[in-house]
């Protein structure tokens, strides 16, 4: 009996692309994957290539009518072309060798699958455009049946006249654009910074990133409204290790690497394919994931980055060793050979981890193992409490609004009629907006008026009634949603806005929001400052700036503000501003971007017509900024000279100023107190102020705070008195030792 291939039923692509496509961003890495490929195709034949087409690729975004509820992307390169007679094979080819792999190195691609399982994954129409010599092909790939991909069979040819390569999106010297459009019912569509943060830093397309001639262009009704080159810049560092052509033992292959440490701690695992940290594990140019194997999770680890190339793996690849995941996410480290390569990876590794593990544990030198051990107990607990106090404090807005998931995250009155959020405070002569939500018609018919009243003179309405269906209506939830203007002209009062209309019944219905006008917080120094002066930005993270201005300095109106870096790793996205001269201390946002970790720069704001009037903001580029519920604090004695002051939190470190007179005397010149009661008792109260402030400082970035009727400073201090007298006790019976507390007792 002769032997068969079994046969494929159509929706195993289909799950196979809904596996690797998720969402829009996926499908475009898997276009631009395409590109990169026929860019290495070229290479490889060492055919000439002009060094500004070397990786050009431009990439787009087009929204379609907000009724249609559609999209669109595309990717562009001018590269190689595809021959009409091998068209058809390139769209209808899943699971067979289309990109190269079998015969050029350095290809990504994994057999042919890229803009199938765009086009499946989103369940969307792909549209394949290429030029080749005076030839354009089309191809048309259909992913909107569930139970598979489809394809045209018949290719449709068009002479490359200009008329046709103007129809086509070719006529700029472009060889190939694939299309997909997609329905954004179902899906996530980001917006432009977000696929540029994260086009820029994917590990997969670190190679082409890195040349710099990629552009992400957003499109509006056939416009180009928003641009940017995209390019990744490695972290700031140095080189510890460079060594080539290392043998593999009982292997007949060969590995280079590369190991750098950077200036500043990196993206861990937890990013996946945007990382920034991890050693980027390469066949050829091609990158298939980043990692720091064994070292993934150790703190030690995370300043390290870097590459290793081992060509072998494509190899593999081409034999059909499993040394890929079915996804394509990543590398099999089972595989016999992954294995041997990780031991070789992580001996070359382990030296420079375990030498930062032993200048952190220099830094301890003076401590117990007793009190290296309540440090590390404390740290876990500090963490537990941290989440805990977070979802309190969120149980607590939700529990009084009910809670509606949708995309716009609205806060919904469970009345239906009602202000959201009910308290505001106002700064003095500065127009702000509140918001009235109705639902409609459910609980109020959209034919009826909301008269609005203030119980306080010195709080001016923009307006005295309104009719329900002149507002915003979301209509998934049935909610008309009114912005009001308000404009408090005393500071330091307090006052309700009163709204009454009546329901579909007929009954009168009455809410009320508290508002407080406080005076001008965060003034500005001479009057033109940035609030603060100094901030840490994400890499590749659009980031806004804080200029305060006292409209009074201004003695003309539209005066025009210009805005330097003296770094050119630190980018200016609004170089320039327009004053309009009012009343008031006048906010404005200037906007920023990282583009390399580790950088430090200086943002300077300043009136061309007077040099007097000038300000500086320093700026220092992170890998990552902690914003979640951090699984656990470390806690660090810092001996830094001269402290301003004695205790503090960064992120998830607590740092205690062991040189401050006041802490010293207590902890000795190296730690020859630190075991003692009345450090320990200290220690812990400087603990609990730093975690508090901490906590406080978190729950007012997320939103979760208001403070009616109280001045914002106050109110903060209140607030972190209040977590101090309730976790304070906890944090003491944590890190105390309870065998010293109880001799002192006498117990």
């Amino acid at each position: 009996m002769g032997l068969k291939y079994v046969d494929q039923d159509p929706r195993v692509a289909k799950e196979d692309a809904k596996n690797a496509v998720r969402g829009p961003l996926d499908a475009l890495i898997e276009l631009i994957t395409n590109s990169m490929d026929s860019y290495s195709r070229i290479k490889a034949r060492k055919e000439p290539l002009p060094e500004e087409l070397d990786g050009k690729i431009e990439v787009y975004l087009m929204k379609k009518p907000k009724k249609e509820k559609k999209a669109v992307i595309a990717v562009k390169d001018w590269a190689e072309g595809i021959p009409p007679d091998k068209m058809l094979k390139y769209i209808s080819g899943y699971g067979i060798r289309t990109s190269g792999k079998d015969i050029f190195q350095s290809i990504r691609g994994y057999f042919g699958r890229g803009l199938k399982d765009a086009v499946g994954g989103l369940d969307g129409k792909g549209y394949l455009y290429s030029r080749y010599g005076d030839i354009i092909s089309v191809g048309f790939i259909d992913g909107t049946d569930k139970r598979g991909i489809k394809y045209e069979e018949n290719i449709k040819t068009y002479k490359a006249t200009p008329e046709n390569l103007k129809k086509f999106h070719l006529d700029d010297g472009g060889k190939t654009i694939a299309m997909v459009e997609f329905s954004t019912e179902n899906f996530i569509v980001h917006n432009f910074d977000t696929f540029a943060e994260k086009l820029t830093l994917c590990v997969p397309l670190r190679p082409i990133m890195e040349k710099g001639n990629v552009k992400l262009i957003q499109m509006d009704k056939g416009k180009i409204i928003r641009e940017r080159k995209l390019k990744f810049n490695p972290p700031k560092g140095k080189l510890l290790l460079l060594e080539k052509n290392n043998s593999i033992p009982e292997e007949n292959a060969t590995y280079d690497i590369e190991i750098y440490k950077a200036d500043e701690p990196l993206t861990q695992g937890e990013n996946g394919k945007f990382r920034i940290g991890g050693l980027l594990i390469m066949s050829g140019n091609s990158v298939h994931e980043a990692t720091l194997l064994g070292f993934e999770r150790d703190p030690n680890a995370i300043k390290f980055f870097g590459r290793v190339r081992c060509d072998y793996i494509d190899e593999l690849m081409r034999k059909d060793e499993a040394v890929v995941t079915p996804d394509r996410q990543g590398l099999n480290w089972d595989h016999p050979f992954m294995r041997k390569l990780q031991r070789e990876i992580e001996k070359k590794l382990r030296p420079f981890v375990e030498e930062e593990r032993r200048k952190r544990e220099e830094k301890r030198k003076g401590l117990s193992e007793n009190t290296l051990r309540r440090i590390n107990k404390l740290g876990k607990k500090l963490g537990e409490l941290y989440k805990e106090i977070i979802k309190e404090e969120t149980k607590e807005l939700i529990d009084e609004w009910e809670y509606v998931d949708d995309e716009k995250r609205m806060l919904k009155p469970p009345t239906g009629f009602g202000f959201i959020p009910q308290f505001y405070s106002v700064e003095v002569k500065k127009p702000q907006q509140i918001r009235l939500l109705i639902e409609s018609p459910r609980v109020i018919p959209s034919y009826e008026e909301v008269e609005l009243k203030a119980s306080n003179k010195n709080i001016i309405l923009d307006k005295d009634r309104v009719l329900v269906s002149d507002g915003e209506y979301i209509e998934d939830q049935g909610i008309y949603i009114h912005r009001i203007k308000i404009i408090g002209e005393k500071p330091e009062i307090e006052g309700e806005i009163i709204a009454r209309t009546r329901d579909k019944r007929g009954i009168e219905r009455s809410e009320r929001a508290i508002v407080y006008i406080h005076g001008v917080e965060n003034y500005p120094p001479n009057g033109f400052s940035f609030v603060p002066n100094e901030y840490r930005v994400k890499v590749e993270n659009v980031a806004k700036l804080v200029l305060k201005i006292d409209s009074d300095i201004m003695k003309n109106d539209n005066v025009v503000i210009d805005i330097r870096s003296d770094n050119p790793y630190i980018l200016v996205e609004t170089p320039f501003i327009k004053i309009r001269r009012r009343g008031g201390i006048i906010t404005k946002y200037i906007y920023i971007r990282g583009t390399r970790a580790g950088e430090k720069g200086v943002i300077t704001a300043y009136y061309p017509d007077n040099p007097s009037i000038k300000t500086e903001a320093k700026v220092k580029v992170i890998a990552h900024k902690s914003t979640t519920s951090p699984y656990g604090f470390r806690i660090e004695f810092d001996e830094t000279e001269n402290p301003i002051q004695r205790s503090w939190c960064k992120d998830d470190i607590i740092y205690i100023a062991v040189k401050e007179p006041t802490v010293k005397m207590y902890y000795g010149e190296n730690g020859e107190y630190a075991d003692t009661l009345s450090f320990q008792v200290l220690c812990a109260d400087l603990i609990t102020d730093a975690f508090c402030n901490k906590v406080v400082n978190d729950l007012l970035t997320k939103g979760k705070l208001f403070f009616p009727g109280e001045k914002n400073d106050t109110a903060v201090r209140k607030k972190i008195n209040e977590l101090k007298r309730k976790y304070g006790p906890i944090i003491h019976k944590t890190y105390v030792d309870k065998v010293l507390l109880q001799r002192e007792r006498g117990e």
